[in-house]
């Protein structure tokens, strides 16, 4: 029985391992997604929200880290997770740190 039960439990959490890569999925599916996914509760920054402010954000986080470079700043479609990881590096800052900071910029 022991058995039967480590093996439902195996079972469960890859399904939900799959669940949470479904999410991902449709969120990258739709940008327009919720800025906070209360299943994984972390703040969820909308693509569109980066892309139309980013220059803005880009001045302020060089203003507020001086050892921020342009590369690190980069924006590419598609990759801000790595831009993020760069920021994250350098600030020492949590992404949802360093989003819930950026959005009280304004």
């Amino acid at each position: 029985m022991r058995h039967h039960n480590r093996r439902n439990e195996k079972l469960l959490n890859h399904l939900s391992g799959i669940e949470s890569q479904i999410r991902g999925i449709v969120q990258l599916a739709n940008p327009r997604h919720s800025f906070f996914d209360h299943t994984k509760k972390t703040i969820v920054m909308d693509k569109m929200e980066i892309k139309g402010r980013w220059n803005e954000w880009k001045g302020r986080l060089k203003q507020a880290h001086a050892d921020l470079t342009d590369d690190d700043l980069r924006y590419e479609e598609g990759k801000e997770d790595e831009m993020f990881g760069r920021i994250q590096k350098k600030t020492g800052r949590a992404k949802d740190d360093l989003i819930k900071w950026l959005r009280s910029l304004g």
